[in-house]
Parts: structure tokens; sequence; C-alpha cells
């Protein structure tokens, strides 16, 4: 008789070992259901996130305390073909994916040439599979139905001023 086991193994692991890992490229299928957060879920992963941060550095001095583990969720991955098929989590990681892609953008307004590279260069690989001289690859693709606006809108665009012409020329219609 089969066991759970046989078909699946539970793995603990950070949100940091699952966005660094060059290869990993995860795929909401089409059958999951649609972005359902609504403000009340943003809250508490935003008070989550909170709590992590001032739990892990020391705010008066910037230095990083020895960090806890923090349980941010379940995420459930099939391997199949080339990457990772979301089952559970896709709204923890659709959301995750969304604030390192804002974390980008506002760094982008550091001054300090140096300081706003070193950044970039932190993020970019955990939204993107960072190969170079290939083309852009997100590291988590959507369902078929939001996929382009995800990648396009979303991840590619830099600036408002980008993405108010992207507007202008893909007009979204809500039904």
């Amino acid at each position: 008789m089969f066991e759970p086991k046989d078909f699946f193994s539970a793995e603990e692991h950070s949100i940091r070992s699952l966005f660094t890992d060059k290869d990993k490229v995860f795929k909401i299928p089409d059958y999951q259901r649609n972005f359902a957060w609504t403000n009340h879920e943003l809250d508490q992963f935003w008070e989550d996130l909170k709590n992590v941060i001032t739990g892990s550095y020391d705010l008066s001095t910037y230095s990083l305390r020895i960090a806890k583990p923090h349980f941010f969720g379940t995420i459930l991955l099939t391997k199949a073909d080339n990457q990772y098929e979301v089952t559970d989590g896709q709204q923890r990681l659709t959301v995750t994916t969304i604030l390192l892609k804002v974390l980008h953008d506002v760094s982008n307004r550091i001054s300090n040439v140096q300081d706003r590279s070193g950044i970039s260069s932190l993020i970019t690989p955990l939204i993107q599979k960072n190969i170079y001289g290939e083309p852009f690859q997100a590291r988590l693709k959507l369902d078929s139905t939001v996929n382009n606006f995800f990648e396009n809108y979303i991840l590619l665009k830099n600036t408002i001023s980008e993405r108010a012409d992207y507007l202008r020329l893909h007009p979204i219609t809500i039904s």
C-alpha cells in the first residue's frame, strides 16, 4: 500500500532559498484560482514581514540579530519539466514577487550609483532568471489570463511613465 511519503516530501525552506536557486521558475497552472487576496490578507502579510524584520534587526544600530525562523505559510510545488507548478502558495509567491519589484523600483531612486546597482544586483535575480544574454524570463509565471500583464506591466516596467505608456497602448477592460 502506498503512503504519502511515496508521492511527496515536506521540506522546510527559507523564502530566500526558494528565490535564489538560479534554476527555479514557478508556474501557476491555469486551473488555479486567480489572485484573490484582499486588503486583509495583504495587511497580515505586511505585519508578518514587519515582525520578521524587527525581530531580526536592531533598528537603532541597523545591525543583524540572530534571525529567528518564521512560518509564512505553506508552498506546495510539483516539479514539471524545467519548472515548479505551484499547487499551494501562489498568493504568497505573487505578493512576494511584487514586493521585490517595488523594492527594486524604489532602489532606482538612490542617488549613489554604487549603492543603487548593489541593491539592484541583489533583487534582480530574485525576480528573474538572471542568465546574461538571454531574453527576460520571470521566476514566477502566473496563469495564462494575466501573465502577459504581470510580466510586461509589473516586472519589466520600472517607472510610472513606462507603466502609463504601457496602459495607453494596452488598455485594460474589466468585465
